[in-house]
């Protein structure tokens, strides 16, 4: 007896099938590359935001720290600078720190006013005293090096005895 076998003609239904399947995985594992691209280059805009924050905001401490970088004798109005444009009247600020070396930073300083300051209180000696406020800005800018850019302002009072 023979042993006949009937061959059928495949349709190829499974390899389309395959095909599909496989072009769809191919589809979702490209959306997940680019969105994981994405939200790295968002943390790394969050990460230059917030350090270019903090280096403005040191050097408006950087300021702070040396007293000669406040003039107190002068006008209304009367602007100390480190690396800044016009409106300065001088450009005498010291800042210390190396880590400003090299970064692209601004500070200026600026007398609002010299008046009469809140009394100070805790057990201190003075009855009066009077006060110079001033407007410290700092300002880092590294864009050219896609490391951000920030602007800090902060308020001054230096106080001078003037009786006791």
């Amino acid at each position: 007896m023979l042993n006949r076998t009937v061959i059928k003609k495949s349709s190829g239904t499974a390899l389309i099938t395959a095909l599909v399947l496989l072009v769809a995985l191919t589809l979702v594992a490209l959306s997940g590359i680019q969105s994981t691209s994405v939200q790295l280059q968002i943390s790394g805009n969050d990460e230059a935001t917030v350090e270019a924050y903090e280096y403005a905001q040191s050097v408006v401490d950087a300021v702070i720290e040396t007293s000669t970088n406040f003039v107190v004798g002068a006008n209304n109005g009367y602007t100390n600078c480190l690396n800044a444009g016009a409106g300065c009247d001088a450009s005498s600020i010291n800042l210390t720190e190396a880590m400003f070396a090299g970064v692209g930073i601004q500070a200026k300083v600026e007398l609002l006013k010299i008046g009469q300051s809140p009394r100070l209180v805790n057990g201190n000696s003075l009855t009066q005293t009077n006060g110079a406020y001033f407007s410290i800005t700092g300002e880092y800018d590294e864009t050219a090096n896609n490391r951000g850019k920030s602007e800090v302002v902060q308020g001054y009072v230096m106080i001078i005895p003037t009786g006791q």
